[in-house]
């Protein structure tokens, strides 16, 4: 195997490594955010009381998912370190702030959907339906989903540094 073929090798685990640990954990808190909401929004009750509640835990499940950006990226940043950065040296750096911006904002997006799940199906009863229009977007979050990308990669990026360094010692 040439000295090329190794380096990609080792961009693509650094790579689908990265991806999968922000896309599982997407998942996770995604799921986590729907059963909470369908346990606030399903029920007899209904009314401006339960829909104010269900947007703050919205908003308390959307912050929660963007705050674990950077410890996710944290872990993916030593786990770099680990795995790949002695065959890739400095361009290990790039590679992990790039692939830690991409999964925080796909992890954001899915987890976000998932949640959202929960808001727009979690209609039980007859007579009218509930109003999904209410339920915002992703596209209304877009900046603070990439703000909090950029801190993640920060933190990913800052992680690897440190861990390298503390190695060197």
């Amino acid at each position: 195997m040439s000295m090329q073929q190794h380096e990609i090798g080792a961009i693509l685990q650094q790579v689908k490594g990265t991806m999968v640990l922000f896309l599982a954990t997407g998942v996770g808190m995604g799921i986590g955010g729907w059963a909470l909401l369908d346990a606030v929004t399903s029920g007899s009750g209904g009314g401006i009381g339960a829909s104010l509640v269900a947007g703050l835990l919205l908003l308390s499940a959307l912050v929660a998912i963007l705050m674990a950006g950077p410890v996710v990226g944290a872990i993916s940043g030593v786990r770099a370190e680990l795995e790949t950065a002695r065959s890739l040296g400095l361009k290990s750096y790039g590679i992990t702030g790039v692939t830690v911006l991409v999964g925080h904002i796909a992890m954001v997006v899915l987890a976000f959907f998932i949640t959202v799940m929960g808001v727009s199906t979690g209609d039980s009863g007859g007579g009218g339906g509930g109003d999904s229009g209410d339920v915002p977007g992703v596209g209304d979050y877009l900046t603070p989903i990439v703000l909090g990308g950029l801190g993640a990669a920060f933190t990913a990026v800052a992680a690897q540094y440190a861990y390298r360094a503390l190695a060197e010692q």
